[in-house]
């Protein structure tokens, strides 16, 4: 890797006057390790009560922040804060402006407690739910801030290294655990000891796209540490050194994507996979005149491919067979009816949703309940062409179109620029080594497959793509700090 120059302040977006205490910097990791391990033993927080606790946890993020800004003048921890965190701040304004503009309210009806339409004031934030908007607006302040101490306090690489290896290593527990159930065929969570309405689940996930998007995040992140041994290890035997260890971990998680019976999910773990492995290759072409013992690895790499496909095949060769039979009924259907499933019409109602109200939404989780406005489906059952029951959607199984119904354009606009603004601090670096380039990968993977699916549905995968993504950009920040230094 050639040496970046120093850039002097276009490198680092947080220039800090003192470097954080070693024990503070170990806090921050623990923290998020404990949090996420937390979160996804309990059923990835898509519980009531594994929500607030998992919000109640993260919150301790906040402290952290806190002790770390302790006895600087108010204008200098504005200035830290507001640098990266500006659009965050932001989207808490409109969020808080929203409830006290409310679109609906709640009566009483035959012991029921149904909502009813107000007269907001057009053309403002408002929401249709202000307590679910508050606590909404709670768990992803807390989340995020928690996340962020990885970029604002965490100065050692090998931290951020610890805590990836932490969180992977309970992806695989999970992923064991998970297997297990499935060839056990558990009627439930826990081996059943608990129910899900769903007939697709896994591990302590309710519903399998979940399981998908987290394990999605997982693969990335253990391939991310794989890689970054791999470069370190140059010159010496890989093959006895932990990077087999973690491909091997990899593939481990990435067979349970198949077996869960995500089938979008499925593909892209496989793309990620073959990225991988077209990486290796490239390494392997660059650097065959140089590095001695690279061709071992490669070898070895592709029989490890060859093997964990036949174990996919044969070990999710049930579940496949299902899905494949669910995706030819669907198909099957679209050929008559000409639309496959509720789905493309959910997208069509959720968009005029969003246009409704296109600056600021309708309010931070106020999706179910201003959604049946503008839901058709409860008119017919369009294949039986008979009466049907309403159907109650919770969430629009698209999180972008979901996020401009909630959040409208602005807000929407905001989420996006959170991420994007330290990103854009580190535009000058001219390399970026494996291990942020993973973690982005899979990061940009789960942000794309939120198109036609709801991955951010679930607080495990909001954790961990906070937690992955502030991990790549700060391990890049202090690998161009250390060259520049």
């Amino acid at each position: 890797m050639n040496p970046v120059p120093d850039r002097g302040p276009q490198v680092a977006s947080l220039p800090e006057p003192e470097i954080p205490s070693l024990r503070l910097q170990v806090a921050v990791v623990v923290h998020l390790a404990v949090l996420l391990v937390f979160t996804t033993w309990a059923f990835g927080g898509n519980v009531a009560w594994a929500r607030t606790a998992a919000a109640v946890l993260a919150s301790g993020g906040v402290i952290l922040t806190a002790i770390h800004l302790a006895g600087r003048p108010p204008v200098e921890i504005a200035k830290t804060l507001l640098r990266s965190l500006w659009p965050l701040l932001a989207l808490n304004v409109v969020v808080l402006a929203g409830l006290f503009n409310p679109s609906f309210g709640t009566i009483l009806m035959d012991g029921e407690v149904l909502a009813r339409r107000l007269r907001e004031v057009p053309h403002l934030p408002t929401t249709a739910r202000p307590s679910v908007s508050l606590q909404a607006l709670w768990v992803f302040d807390a989340t995020v801030l928690s996340c962020f101490n990885l970029y604002l306090i965490v100065r050692r690489r090998r931290l951020l290294r610890t805590l990836l290896v932490a969180v992977t290593l309970n992806a695989v527990l999970l992923a064991v655990f998970g297997t297990l159930q499935y060839l056990a065929r558990s009627p439930g969570l826990y081996f059943g000891a608990v129910g899900t309405p769903q007939p697709y689940f896994f591990a302590t996930f309710i519903y399998h796209n979940h399981w998908g998007a987290y394990a999605l995040l997982m693969i990335a992140a253990t391939l991310a540490i794989a890689w970054g041994l791999f470069r370190s290890n140059r010159g010496r035997d890989r093959l006895h050194s932990p990077v087999l260890t973690f491909v091997v971990a990899a593939l481990l998680v990435a067979v349970t994507v198949p077996m869960s019976g995500s089938r979008s999910c499925t593909v892209c773990a496989a793309l990620l996979l073959v990225f991988a492995l077209v990486h290796l290759v490239v390494v392997w072409l660059k650097s065959r005149r140089s590095a001695r013992g690279t061709a071992l690895p490669l070898l070895a790499g592709l029989a490890l491919v060859g093997a964990f496909g036949a174990v996919v095949f044969d070990a999710a060769r049930p579940m496949l067979a299902v899905r494949a039979e669910t995706t030819r009924l669907q198909l099957r259907a679209a050929h008559f009816g000409g639309e496959l499933g509720a789905r493309p019409s959910l997208y069509r109602d959720t968009a005029r949703m969003a246009l409704a109200k296109p600056l600021f939404g309708w309010g931070m989780g106020s999706y179910p309940v201003a959604f049946q406005i503008f839901n058709r489906r409860d008119r017919q059952d369009r294949w039986a062409g008979l009466a049907a029951p309403p159907i109650y959607y919770v969430d629009a199984h698209s999180d972008w179109l979901q996020s401009l119904a909630e959040l409208g354009f602005v807000g929407t606009a905001l989420v996006i620029l959170l991420a994007a603004v330290p990103a854009l601090s580190l535009r000058n670096i001219p390399t970026v080594g494996p291990l942020p380039l993973f973690l982005l990968a899979g990061c940009g993977l789960v942000a794309v497959y939120a198109a036609v699916e709801f991955p951010f549905g679930n607080l495990a995968v909001v954790q961990s793509w906070w937690l992955c993504y502030y991990t790549a950009i700060g391990y890049l920040r202090l690998g161009a700090a250390e060259a520049g230094a």
